[in-house]
């Protein structure tokens, strides 16, 4: 037999070959004879033969069954038949996906039911449509030879789909896919089950093979302990998120004095201090002192200036400025940064709050509610505040940090922030002494909205960023640091730097077993300060 094909524009004849084989067979023959004729690179794939009045022919019937002598045919090419047929491909029973990480490229397939009670076979590279197969439930019942039988074939070197029917007792009872990508071991392997009562194609049990990648955990890893260098602040049992370990005043120091024009000033509660930003080459500690000023005397008597000095660690008493200005609330001042008259009538009695600002030449890391480790603690301060009667009082305020050394994050505190539901499996730290700070890194365990577990990664000096350590990123880097030749492989864009602190990020890679079985920090700080340690991935399943 021979028949009479046409393709767009191309005509041609071609014999039919063994008549016992399926009409398949014959699409691929179609599909040699026009290739001269594609003028896409892309290979030329037949999806579907008509007759010439537009009837649909079956790709799983019998040449000989279905065909006669002399028929014309019309070829339906892949690109065309396909944006018609997939968009009606609306139930998805089973997908199976692998990332291939040589070109970071998915290869699918899809296994589901259209809306004609059809089963569909699609295969996708990334997000285009390479290959889709259709069968209705006379092409299902169509294979009686028990065993596997392919179905549909995607292969591009060494990667490739295969799909395969399984029968038993010449039923169609599985779709089995496999599918293997060049970055992977082995081809994963999922066996779908059909139901096929009343003729209605529905989906079976799924039963997962065997993976593309290894995703068991390395049992018996034993990484080397952590190792600092240079100094660091000791660990406080405070919460770093509510105080800086600052603040730590007592009534008792409290001052209480009262000047040569009869005006009293009562020191009303602790002073505090905060620093300012960084600017100028400098970083300004800023003390709050808060009084209650009383006119003692029958007279009007109005204060004109306010200034002050402190004692530095060597003793000598440096001149700095100071304002008045009016509480609001905790760390809540309005300020009268220029000089300003304060009147106070006859007998009266109100508050008044003064800010006596000392800069530093040092850039601190964050805004800190502490006195600077480069000024005494305590630190003495007179507040000197005159009149317009000429006279002047010294009022003598002594600020105190609660703690020698800033209050900063720990495991401990960093659990409490993050919530006890996810629980902090790992924490680091290094220490700037210069900017009074420490840089730190986290490893959270969580489960994320499908219950899966999720390894986060984060640190306190790259804004809000968070790292995900999924089976991807684990199998990505395992590829890339088995291709390379690197058990340790940086992983640069898990890594953070900032004017105080750097993290560097290693993925430790088994390269026998193309495994990633745990990571590596190191940190540094500005000051000299290192810190290298060692996390062993836990099972994600």
């Amino acid at each position: 037999m021979r028949f009479k094909i046409t393709w767009k524009d191309n005509k041609l004849v071609l014999p039919s070959g063994n008549v016992d084989d399926k009409v398949s067979r014959l699409l691929k023959d179609i599909a040699t004879r026009f290739a001269p004729y594609n003028s896409s690179s892309e290979d030329l794939i037949f999806s579907e033969l008509r007759t010439s009045d537009g009837f649909f022919i079956s790709p799983h019937a019998a040449i000989g069954d279905i065909l006669k002598d002399d028929d014309y045919l019309v070829a339906v090419d892949f690109d065309s038949w396909k944006a018609e047929q997939y968009k009606l491909c609306k139930t998805l029973f089973e997908s199976v996906n692998v990332v291939n990480y040589e070109n970071d490229e998915t290869l699918s397939v899809g296994v589901g039911s259209n809306t004609r009670n059809n089963l569909y076979i699609a295969v996708n590279k990334g997000k285009e449509l390479i290959r889709l197969e259709l069968f209705d439930y006379s092409d299902l019942s169509a294979f009686v030879k028990d065993g596997k039988q392919l179905v549909a074939l995607y292969e591009k070197g060494v990667n490739y789909a295969k799909v395969y029917f399984v029968v038993a007792n010449s039923v169609v009872q599985q779709v089995e896919v496999e599918i293997k990508v060049e970055s992977a071991g082995r081809p994963e392997i999922k066996l779908i089950g059909l139901k096929t009562a009343n003729k209605k194609i529905e989906k079976g049990d799924v039963t997962l093979v065997q993976t593309a990648y290894d995703t068991t955990v390395e049992e018996n890893v034993v990484f080397p302990e952590l190792v600092k260098a240079g100094e660091s602040f000791p660990d406080y049992d405070l919460d770093y998120t509510t105080t800086d370990g600052g603040n730590g005043g007592a009534p008792e120091s409290y001052f209480n004095v009262t000047s040569p024009s009869g005006i009293r000033f009562e020191q009303v509660d602790v002073i505090r201090t905060e620093h300012g930003w960084y600017q100028n080459n400098a970083t300004s500690n800023f003390y709050y002192t808060d009084l209650q000023i009383t006119n003692t005397t029958e007279s009007k008597v109005t204060l004109t200036k306010v200034s002050a000095e402190y004692k530095d660690k060597e003793g000598t008493w440096q001149p700095v400025p100071a304002y008045f200005g009016v509480k609001n609330g905790v760390y809540n001042y309005n300020w009268r940064w220029e000089a300003v008259p304060i009147p106070i009538d006859a007998r009266d009695t109100f508050k008044l709050s003064i800010n006596t600002k000392i800069s530093l030449p040092y850039r601190f890391a964050d805004k800190m509610r502490r006195s600077s480790r480069h000024l005494p603690d305590p630190l003495e301060i007179r507040i000197v505040v005159v009149d317009d009667k000429q006279n002047s009082i010294s009022l003598p305020a002594v600020y105190r940090n609660k703690t020698e050394y800033p209050v900063l994050a720990t495991l401990k505190w960093r659990q409490k922030y993050v919530g006890e539901s996810d629980p902090v499996v790992y924490f680091q730290s290094v220490d700037n002494i210069h900017s009074e700070a420490r840089g730190w890194v986290t490893v959270v365990k969580k489960l994320d909205n499908y219950k899966q577990i999720n390894v986060v990664l984060s640190c306190n000096f790259n804004g809000s960023t968070t790292y995900y350590f999924d089976q991807r990123v684990l199998n990505q880097l395992a590829y890339k640091a088995k291709k390379e030749g690197i058990s340790k492989y940086p992983v640069k864009n898990y890594s953070a730097k900032n004017e105080d602190f750097e993290l560097q990020t290693f993925a430790i890679v088994n390269l026998d077993k193309v495994k990633t079985t745990g990571f590596c920090f190191e940190l540094t700080s500005q000051s000299g300060g290192s810190s290298t340690g060692y996390f062993v991935m836990p099972s994600l399943n």
